[in-house]
């Protein structure tokens, strides 16, 4: 899977006001200069061609005999002349900043990506563009909005030169709220809602996988907002604010929005708002059957409502961050091999698939259970799904939980600490033999405990 890049907005921008003129202009259409690494394949798929199109247009008898640097010939762009390159869509950037970015009208942009719906482009979002395009940069201006007055007054030039910079709809004059155009590093451009400096999405936004958002914001701001529909809590961190949000193992893939709204925390009122639609890739989680449960532990009218209480609890976010560093194991008695792992669709007694296994199965009867980190228990007993269950809050919406105990060792409210025993492994609930299901939630999604394991969040 590829990670996507982090960002750093800066408050510069050299915007360019005129185009210099292709610097490749022939009958054959667009080319496409091969870089290292490239295969034919890989070109034509990237420019939704085929490799015997590409042979056709450019004369060419073996596939394997390009060469770095020759320019070819790229079929299917009827009436566009000039140097055929990539880029990737960074989180703040949209079809208008990409415009400015790349020397070419919005339209252009649409025209190169067959792109039907301009406000759904994504991050991480691969998109054609004419690299010898090189707009001349007039200015370096402190932009205040998106409005082409203002930056036309700035530069010194009529705002109707400025047309082809903008959407055909832009309005000439500024709001209130107006988004901010500043310039990040690589001489990206995002439109950013006033208030909010920077932020950056760390992860890829993949099913089962956790997200940590970063942001940095004017004083006296604070940030609220939801990833694929899930509400964002943010926190001080960093002189910042970072909030930590899971993704569904069973999340819709596609195209998610990241909302982040800037608000005034003695209002409540939203003083702006970013728009950020992200691609959700697929986890790629398997099947299993599972036989030989008791048949309540199946019954919607039981596993109902203990949902609803397990989501209720884990959907709190407490301020104080108790965790350090990495989780440890909960138990001592596991190998490589587990039980069963994390995001598989299960199928119970024969029967269709019932949503996916949330969290981690470890062997072990009768050997005890370590707190992974330091936290509050925020639920104890015993539930006739998950048998004797307990959660321990680690702050910031971070939960572990530890299912089918033989016996609970711990106390609602009572805090531990990393290492400290807090029960013993059992068979009790929905299992057909002596294990524990170890459980981490963040944001009231249960992720995969073994990312936990590994790496150290935020």
């Amino acid at each position: 899977m590829t990670k996507r890049n982090a960002f750093i907005v800066t408050a510069v921008l050299a915007v360019s006001l005129s185009f210099s003129a292709p610097a490749l202009a022939q009958d054959g259409g667009p080319v496409y200069r091969v870089q290292q690494g490239d295969t034919l394949s890989a070109i034509a798929f990237a420019f939704n061609t085929t490799v015997d199109a590409i042979m056709a247009a450019n004369g060419l008898v073996d596939a394997s005999r390009i060469n770095v640097d020759d320019a070819l010939i790229i079929p299917g762009y009827e009436g566009v002349q000039g140097e055929l390159g990539l880029a990737t869509v960074e989180p703040g950037e949209d079809l208008w900043s990409l415009s400015l970015r790349y020397g070419l009208s919005v339209d252009e942009l649409a025209q190169l990506n067959r792109i039907v719906n301009p406000e759904r482009i994504y991050a991480g979002q691969r998109l054609i563009i004419l690299s010898d395009r090189d707009p001349a940069a007039v200015a370096s201006l402190d932009v205040s909005d998106s409005g082409r007055l203002t930056t036309a007054l700035r530069a010194g030039e009529s705002p109707w030169a400025l047309q082809p910079l903008f959407a055909e709809d832009a309005r000439l004059w500024d709001l209130p709220q107006a988004p901010l155009l500043v310039a990040g590093d690589g001489d990206t451009l995002q439109l950013m809602p006033g208030g909010l400096l920077t932020f950056e999405v760390n992860g890829t936004l993949e099913q089962g996988m956790m997200v940590v958002l970063s942001a940095m914001v004017d004083e006296g701001v604070t940030l609220a907002g939801e990833l694929a529909g899930y509400e964002l809590h943010f926190f001080p961190h960093d002189d910042g604010l970072v909030a930590l949000q899971g993704i569904s193992a069973i999340e819709e893939t596609g195209v998610a929005d990241l909302v982040l709204d800037v608000v005034d925390p003695a209002s409540g009122e939203v003083q702006g708002r970013l728009v950020q639609p992200i691609r959700l890739y697929d986890g790629e989680f398997g099947f299993e059957y599972v036989n030989g449960v008791p048949e309540e532990t199946i019954d919607p009218a039981v596993t109902a409502p203990e949902d609803e209480l397990v989501n209720a609890v884990t959907s709190v976010a407490s301020p104080d961050r108790m965790w350090e560093g990495t989780f440890d194991f909960p138990s001592t008695y596991y190998t490589d091999s587990f039980v069963a792992v994390y995001g598989t669709r299960r199928s119970y007694n024969y029967g269709a698939y019932f949503g996916y296994h949330t969290g981690l199965d470890m062997y072990g009867n009768g050997v005890p259970i370590y707190a992974p980190a330091d936290g509050v228990v925020a639920l104890t007993g015993e539930l006739t799904v998950r048998g004797g269950t307990t959660f321990i809050d680690h702050g910031w919406g971070v939960f572990s939980g530890y299912y089918h105990q033989a016996e609970i060792l711990v106390e609602e409210g009572q805090t531990v600490e990393r290492g400290e025993v807090i029960g013993i492994v059992g068979g009790s609930g929905r299992s057909t033999g002596p294990h524990l299901h170890w459980e981490v939630r963040v944001g009231g999604v249960p992720v995969n405990p073994l990312d936990w394991v590994t790496t150290v969040y935020p």
